[in-house]
């Protein structure tokens, strides 16, 4: 009688696997022929209807990436122009070389297929992860429907920004460090040391990978971050002051407009009006930012530290570590978020109670792309929600696991 139910629950779940796999195929068609006419036209058609809200097609790629790479591979100094300021690292200008091979609005849709290509990947990654855990299965159609069609990936694809080369880095990082090998560790860290340059705030993986007790993969991080900071003193300078003067921008733009946006996340900007109301909001910026964020990272942190299971737990923390960072900088857009859809969708089980399913649920508000009529203020306090939620079940998820091995250690035992 078990058994034969056991055989219709299996059944049931298959079905329900295989329709979830058509939605996702046909999804994945929708988007395939939605992007092709973006490319196309050289517009996301309808992103007035998305968090986006003010499309800008490519405007962070052809004015800030390619223009300055060609300017510094005709020999030209690209932080000289202050009127469109590059205020990117220099490896950013070594990155995209290859726009050279081609003209800007080719080189615009072909980096726009790439980064497609780096939230593929990911999906595809934390879906195979999922079967290492024995959590349930995701269909990878689905999986890569629910990332190509998330709010920071479009966000990304729009705007053409380059966060999403993030994604690439990790997964390849974390793959080496399976092997266990010095070699692969000290490729991990290569590829690790680019993702922090390319954008400084992974720059928390380096404490990430302290809390993985991954000690020399965290030491070659540090070594090839070093020879790439300091490849180009000069160049660096310059960035340095370039970033500066937006950081300054950003913070009188905030002093005068009291209005935050469905579409970024600078808790230290924000602040203020986001606690509005509260004593909360009597507490400076960025030390109230450095505090919640801090004591989250901290305590997860602490807790994988602490953990049997930290190693199988290395992809999802890693990506949730580099969503909690992208709530510190001074400019902070969503398309810098994918990673924290990345860990939930790692990471999601139906084992949990109610309050984490809450949490999930508010963010899949933010996460589905279609703005719905919420200000802005709320929006920013889903993306918190959310990341607190995806914290609380890493840290169920490796419980979890440490109470499954406990078990299956015991019934061996003699």
């Amino acid at each position: 009688m078990h058994f034969a139910r056991w055989r219709a629950d299996a059944a049931g779940g298959g079905q329900i696997r295989r329709a979830a796999a058509w939605v996702g195929y046909m999804l994945l068609v929708v988007w395939c022929v939605w992007w092709i006419a973006n490319l196309t036209q050289g517009r996301m058609l309808w992103a007035e209807r998305t968090w986006i809200r003010l499309p800008a097609f490519g405007v962070d790629f052809v004015g800030h990436v390619d223009k300055p790479a060609r300017t510094w591979m005709d020999g030209g100094d690209p932080y000289a122009d202050q009127q469109r300021r590059f205020s990117y690292p220099p490896i950013v200008t070594r990155l995209f070389m290859w726009v050279k091979l081609t003209d800007p609005q080719t080189s615009l849709r072909i980096w726009i297929c790439l980064a497609s290509l780096c939230a593929a990947l990911g999906a595809v990654a934390v879906t195979r992860f999922r079967r290492t855990l024995g959590l349930e299965e995701i269909p990878i159609s689905l999986a890569l429907a629910a990332i190509l069609f998330s709010t920071p990936v479009l966000f990304a694809l729009e705007r053409s920004n380059y966060d999403l080369l993030i994604v690439p880095c990790v997964v390849g990082a974390v793959a080496l460090m399976r092997k266990e090998d010095a070699t692969a560790d000290a490729a991990a860290g290569m590829l690790l040391a680019i993702a922090i340059w390319a954008k400084l705030y992974p720059g928390i993986i380096i404490l990430s990978l302290l809390a993985l007790r991954r000690w020399r993969a965290a030491v070659w991080t540090i070594v090839f971050a070093a020879f790439i900071g300091l490849a180009d003193v000069p160049e660096l300078l310059r960035f340095v002051g370039n970033i500066r003067i937006d950081i300054d921008d950003a913070n009188r733009l905030a002093a005068f407009v009291h209005d935050i946006h469905p579409w970024n996340h600078p808790l230290a900007i924000v602040w203020r009006d986001l606690w509005a109301g509260t004593p909360l909001s009597y507490i400076p910026g960025k030390v109230g930012a450095a505090l919640l964020i801090g004591t989250l990272v901290a305590s997860v942190s602490w807790y994988v530290y602490n953990s049997p299971v930290r190693e199988r737990m290395t992809l999802p923390f890693l990506f949730w570590s580099i969503a909690a960072a992208t709530f510190i900088p001074a400019i902070s857009n969503d398309y810098n978020l994918t990673p924290l859809p990345l860990a939930a969708l790692a990471l999601w089980s139906r084992r949990f109670g109610w309050p984490i399913y809450a949490g999930l649920l508010l963010l899949a508000v933010w996460w589905q792309p279609i703005a719905l009529p919420l200000p802005g203020r709320a929006v920013h306090f889903i993306k918190l929600i959310g990341l607190i939620a995806v914290a609380a079940i890493l840290v169920r998820q490796a419980q979890a696991i440490t109470d499954t091995d406990k078990r299956q250690s015991l019934a061996v035992q003699p």
